[in-house]
């Protein structure tokens, strides 16, 4: 693959940036619950996590669905970010 074939998330339009950040958190957050997040943490985004698995634990009695849209909508910078 070249780089011309790449596209990074902040190239999207906000509606695209709005649902791969809403993909992604859907991946997230059972990894999350697990506990299972140590292959991301090898990366340099450690201070994006710390921000979402914060405000994460913070929702934890919230319903699945309710917890997804929190947490799109409070830590959508730290997501862009992380996947960028």
């Amino acid at each position: 693959m070249n780089d011309d074939a790449q596209l990074s998330i902040t190239q999207l339009d906000s509606s695209l940036q709005h649902k791969a950040v809403e993909d992604f958190a859907a991946f997230y957050l059972p990894l999350f619950d697990a506990n299972n997040l140590e292959m991301m943490s090898n990366y340099d985004v450690a201070s994006y996590m710390t921000d979402i698995n914060e405000h994460l634990t913070y929702g934890r009695y919230m319903t699945k669905a309710q917890r997804l849209s929190d947490t799109v909508s409070f830590s959508f910078t730290a997501y862009v970010n992380l996947i960028d």
